[in-house]
């Protein structure tokens, strides 16, 4: 496999935990306190409803990145805790509350939060969201060497339809994480950049290919 589909494949096997907006809340918010009880987490996480919450810790505890010990008292107590792999998750989650802080303009989303630890969880969040769509991701890692016109992207990108491709560069464009330029020239050439927004993703993928190749799994 070439070098950048691999990559692109190892960024997505990372951010398929993060895509979920509670998998991102649990993860981080053990991480903000170390062990926690199941009521504990049940009231820092706001909304989310008992069955969910099962579900997510035993996915979570099934791919080995929390801890989830079970005390013989009455009444039974049960504790969690992040594995090694959990706490590897340290690094990203600070790579990404560092781009949220500086680059994450929508402040409406986070003024109404009083809690630091809550805002943080918050910025993640919205960093996230970002890169979300199955192609914006292949778009910009393949930006991050140099400027490319739109039929360049179109053969860096595999399997990408010109239809998908300009809808997706559109939103990146209205994103602020890519620059569009037209030249007045016959035929027309569009040159397509990252923006130092965008650029400053860089140091996120890398986390995540990181952390892709330690946990393959």
């Amino acid at each position: 496999m070439p070098l950048f589909e691999e990559n692109i494949a190892f960024i997505f096997n990372a951010t398929k935990r993060l895509n979920s907006k509670w998998t991102t809340q649990i993860v981080y918010t053990i991480m903000q306190n170390g062990v926690l009880r199941f009521k504990e987490l049940e009231k820092k996480i706001e909304g989310i409803n008992i069955k969910v919450l099962i579900s997510e810790l035993k996915s979570l505890d099934a791919n080995g990145i929390v801890n989830r010990v079970v005390f013989a008292e009455v009444p039974s107590r049960v504790e969690y805790s992040l594995t090694e792999k959990g706490k590897d998750l340290v690094l990203l989650y600070q790579e990404i509350l560092n781009y949220s802080k500086k680059y994450i303009e929508d402040e409406s989303k986070l003024e109404s939060i009083k809690d630091e630890k809550e805002q943080s969880r918050s910025q993640v969040l919205l960093a996230t969201s970002l890169a979300k769509s199955k192609w914006s991701i292949p778009i910009i890692y393949s930006l991050f060497t140099e400027k490319k016109r739109f039929k360049d992207l179109e053969r860096s990108v595999q399997d990408i339809s010109t239809r998908m491709l300009t809808k997706e560069l559109l939103s990146l464009e209205k994103s602020n994480l890519i620059s569009r330029i037209s030249f007045a020239e016959t035929p027309p050439r569009v040159e397509y950049s990252l923006t130092e927004k965008g650029q400053a993703l860089h140091k996120i993928f890398l986390e995540l290919i990181l952390f892709s190749k330690k946990y393959p799994d």
